[in-house]
């Protein structure tokens, strides 16, 4: 077996181990999401699983948009260090 076939063969590996655990975080986080919404198993049908990933979905990506305008503000907030006016002040046009 040649050595380019020898790392295609690690790289497949690699990837099923990736593919396993994606596969495994996906359903211990829907576990703890039912457990902890305290969500009967035999209400949920396809319909109701979308409305609730959407519902999820939504809630999450509105706390990382506010979390990261946060950290923004607060960022903009700080004051320039004097390493970063004398980055400004060697910057030259080109």
């Amino acid at each position: 077996m040649s050595s380019l076939e020898q790392q295609q063969e690690k790289l497949n590996k690699l990837n099923e181990q990736i593919k396993a655990q994606k596969e495994k975080i996906d359903k211990k986080l829907g576990h703890d999401i039912i457990k902890k919404s305290g969500i009967d198993y035999s209400e949920l049908n396809k319909n109701e699983l979308k409305l609730l990933s959407d519902k999820i979905s939504q809630f999450i990506s509105k706390e990382n948009t506010e979390t990261s305008s946060t950290e923004t503000k607060e960022n903009d907030d700080n004051p320039i260090s004097n390493s970063d006016k004398s980055d400004l002040n060697n910057h030259k046009e080109y």
